[in-house]
């Protein structure tokens, strides 16, 4: 979450933690054992509360958990080891603190383990380069999280194949970033190829495709395009 979203909304963002720590811990337990853990994440934040902060980390902690789900599928069941599992939560706990600098130093030492464990294109490389470039943004260093995002959603991309949800969501992260820098030229056709995908992955009712929508809508009310923007609330 951004500085400006935090303080924006402070008892959201920290309600939110409370969330977002106990979905990801459930989806860690999971992980090897299941593949119900996004769609677990997705029931929990259905009835979380939408506000502009809290929608903010769901997106991202959605995309993280996405990744979990998928290194339990057949073509990527052997995972990075525990070390990187530990490493993760760690950055998760700095994170929550506050800690920014050293959850940046243990997020690459993550991403270090992850590729010495399963190589550079596995999806656990790319959580952990989601991570780091995460932590980047919420420090506003977006020069060095925009190749971290880039290099993510190539793995996921080549991984996965280029119509999967987890590259929806990637691409989501991405926008984001342009959006938040206010590069909306380069953020809208993310927004759309992201929102496309979910349409033709999830079916026009799914809630993602909503997200997606309400994403496309504010980047063009944010730049004064109301005629834009009204159709897709």
């Amino acid at each position: 979450m951004g500085k400006g979203a935090a303080m924006e909304n402070q008892g959201g963002a920290i309600e939110l933690d409370a969330v977002q720590a106990r979905l990801l811990g459930v989806l860690m337990e999971k992980k090897r054992a299941t593949q119900n853990g996004y769609p677990l994440l997705l029931n929990g934040f259905t009835g979380a509360p939408m506000t502009p902060s809290i929608q903010t980390v769901c997106l991202q902690t959605i995309a993280l958990a996405t990744v979990l789900w998928l290194t339990a599928a057949p073509a990527y069941v052997q995972g990075a080891s525990i070390e990187w599992e530990t490493l993760n939560q760690e950055v998760t706990d700095l994170y929550r603190a506050g800690q920014y600098d050293r959850a940046v130093v243990v997020a690459k030492k993550a991403l270090e383990v992850a590729e010495k464990d399963v190589g550079p294109n596995h999806p656990d490389v790319a959580l952990s380069l989601n991570n780091l470039a995460w932590l980047y943004r919420t420090q506003g260093h977006y020069a060095q999280a925009e190749p971290l995002y880039r290099r993510s959603l190539a793995i996921l991309e080549r991984a996965l194949g280029p119509d999967h949800p987890a590259v929806a969501l990637s691409l989501n992260n991405l926008a984001g970033l342009y959006d938040t820098q206010g590069q909306y030229a380069q953020a809208e056709p993310l927004y759309r190829r992201s929102l496309a995908i979910r349409e033709r992955a999830l079916g026009p009712d799914h809630p993602d495709v909503a997200q997606g929508l309400n994403n496309l809508a504010l980047l063009y009310k944010t730049q004064g395009h109301y005629a834009q923007a009204e159709p897709l609330y």
